[in-house]
């Protein structure tokens, strides 16, 4: 009996105990296809994701230099280091020369000086860059002339250059007076400094000019003759040129239309008191020490004398004062350029006269627009003399005339 009951216990416990191993074995398996089921899955799913694309980081690049002119020194081989003079205020582009595109646009400083930074994540290093220089300021532009037909700004391109394996790069451009181009950029730096002076004192800038050079149009019956200011915003240079000279031994040159600073900001100065309603000169031939009322014209005319050569006279003196008070007004004595800057108005025609405002003018009277020019002068400067003891400076005097 005993044996029975110790066989029985033996077997339950082989066949109960088998199950639950056999439950536990079913369970572990379970377990494992589970498991490995969820870890297919996540690789599937990683393997699906795409790998991420190598970004190009962006570049700063920087680009700069300096504008300059050479003046007529240069081209008669007397060029020294009182030659060469900033181009100020001009419109600079920078170009990528493989494209075509405007990669900044910018104006240069008074010294000349442009600079350029930009930022891009595009493989620009072997494209040829280039700057382009005009001969325009913000409200100033000096072009091409064809007839009576305007042409296009006059500029000029630096060399191409490549960045390589750097990432900045320098211009310096130069013009001479060789050139139309060259002297138009000249030009352009006598009307830039009118329209700035013009501007400073009016407390915003005046309308766009336009300067033609050489201009073509017929004036006293000469093609491309004199240079003058044709309402309401052209002024006209000539391109007619005269040789250079020796005077006294010592290398001098005469002034061309486009290095008569003092006749270019004259005529700014006639499209100043035009915008300002200041002046209603009926215009013609005239020179600064002859009598505008004395004029035989007026009587051809069948006009008023006294009338119109008051008239004539006022316009042309107050055009010759703001010449030369805007020259002063930028220390232009300091800038080296022939009759900038002094008390002189300086012709640039054949007669090559000097006009000195600070010159006690005598008997002229108010036809004469010499007297009318050193009267303001006068009323500007801080030069007292005898009879004369008003300071005004320049905006006292602008505005005393504006208002």
């Amino acid at each position: 009996m005993k044996k029975l009951l110790l066989l029985l216990g033996i077997f339950a416990f082989i066949w109960f105990g088998g199950f639950e191993l056999r439950s536990m074995d079913v369970k572990a398996e379970e377990i494992t296809i589970e498991n490995v089921a969820q870890s297919s899955e996540l690789q599937e799913g990683t393997e699906t994701e795409p790998l991420a694309e190598t970004e190009t980081m962006p570049e700063t690049y920087q680009v700069t230099g300096y504008a300059k002119w050479w003046d007529d020194k240069y081209q008669y081989g007397w060029a020294d280091n009182t030659s060469l003079h900033p181009l100020c205020r001009i419109r600079v582009e920078l170009i990528d020369g493989t494209d075509g595109k405007i990669l900044g646009e910018t104006y240069t400083t008074d010294i000349g000086y442009f600079n350029f930074q930009f930022t891009t994540d595009l493989e620009i290093s072997t494209n040829q860059i280039y700057v382009k220089l005009y001969a325009e300021s913000h409200n100033t532009m000096v072009v091409t002339t064809t007839g009576n037909y305007i042409g296009s700004v006059y500029s000029v391109e630096s060399e191409r250059k490549t960045f390589g394996l750097s990432n900045s790069l320098t211009f310096n451009v130069s013009v001479n007076m060789t050139t139309l181009t060259g002297q138009a950029f000249q030009v352009s730096q006598a009307v830039i400094m009118a329209a700035e002076y013009a501007g400073e004192m009016n407390g915003e800038a005046f309308p766009g000019v336009v300067v033609e050079y050489p201009h073509q149009r017929i004036y006293d019956g000469v093609e491309g003759a004199h240079v003058f200011f044709s309402a309401p915003s052209t002024i006209c240079v000539t391109g007619i040129k005269k040789e250079p000279l020796i005077v006294s031994g010592k290398q001098d040159f005469y002034l061309q239309a486009y290095s008569s600073w003092d006749s270019i900001m004259h005529e700014y100065g006639h499209f100043v008191a035009y915008h300002l309603g200041i002046e209603d000169s009926p215009g013609g031939t005239h020179y600064m020490e002859n009598n505008c009322i004395d004029l035989e014209r007026w009587d051809e005319l069948g006009v008023d004398a006294k009338e119109k050569g008051v008239k004539l006279a006022w316009s042309e003196g107050y055009a010759t004062a703001f010449a030369i008070m805007g020259q002063q007004y930028f220390n232009g004595h300091t800038l080296n350029i022939k009759s900038v800057g002094d008390n002189d108005k300086s012709s640039w025609n054949i007669r090559e006269r000097d006009y000195d405002l600070e010159t006690n003018y005598g008997l002229l009277g108010e036809g004469h627009e010499y007297a009318v020019a050193v009267a303001l002068y006068d009323l500007y400067d801080a030069n007292n003399e005898s009879g004369d003891t008003i300071f005004w400076g320049h905006q006292k005097l602008f505005d005393l005339i504006k208002y």
